[in-house]
């Protein structure tokens, strides 16, 4: 019976460069957790989504911020909190990644857990903020709607990289990185096009406090 899982490089014996960590995934960053759903039904229906927490899912570290900040190769798309993200450098939330129709979805159902998970007093009833039209809950129904296959470009596939490191990194560093990825994209045979969501987030786990205003004498760990 031929193994189901799919072939990586270093499986075929291709190194590139170092001996990769553990885990060989983001996940190798202390702190970091990743968290997915895939959904298949039918023969036109592929999507799903993929959250990464930073600082992992407990109430004790999830609350700290990070240094982060982005860059898009091509903007067909949306990432929701970017304003506040190049304003102040940091990432105060985990990161969730899905197909451009359900990002709306996406961030109801982190303000939501994250509401839950801190058992706060303020806690919007999040059911009653379904999108309705003509007495229909559209953000429900949105999920039977099946994609017409026959219609895709065969440039339309996108790119959406969420880059964690534990190297000090200020904000401006990470955009200088975030710029940076899409060429080990190019150089790897892929191409950006019009049809595309092309965007990349990186983030820094160090500097914990960072973000903490109470802590008048805290100092930065800074790479130069």
């Amino acid at each position: 019976m031929l193994n189901s899982r799919k072939l990586r490089a270093r499986d075929l014996g291709i190194q590139f460069g170092r001996i990769p960590d553990k885990y060989n995934a983001i996940t190798d960053i202390e702190g970091v957790q990743v968290g997915f759903k895939t959904i298949i039904q039918c023969d036109s229906i592929r999507t799903g989504v993929t959250a990464v927490f930073p600082r992992g899912t407990d109430l004790a570290t999830c609350q700290s911020s990070c240094f982060a900040n982005w860059f898009s190769l091509n903007g067909n798309g949306d990432m929701t909190g970017t304003h506040w993200l190049t304003e102040s450098g940091f990432l105060s939330s985990s990161v969730l990644t899905t197909s451009t129709d359900y990002v709306g979805m996406c961030r109801d159902s982190i303000v939501k857990w994250f509401l839950m998970k801190t058992n706060s007093s303020s806690m919007i009833d999040m059911e009653d903020k379904q999108l309705i039209i003509s007495g229909i809950p559209v953000g429900k129904e949105i999920m039977r709607i099946e994609v017409n296959s026959s219609m895709r470009e065969s440039d339309s596939g996108s790119i959406i990289d969420i880059l964690a490191t534990d190297a000090p990194l200020l904000p401006h560093q990470l955009k200088r990185l975030a710029t940076r990825i899409p060429l080990g994209i190019g150089k790897l045979g892929d191409i950006a096009a019009v049809a595309a969501v092309d965007t990349f987030l990186p983030f820094s786990t160090t500097n914990v406090l960072a973000a903490n205003v109470d802590n008048k004498h805290n100092q930065l760990s800074i790479e130069p």
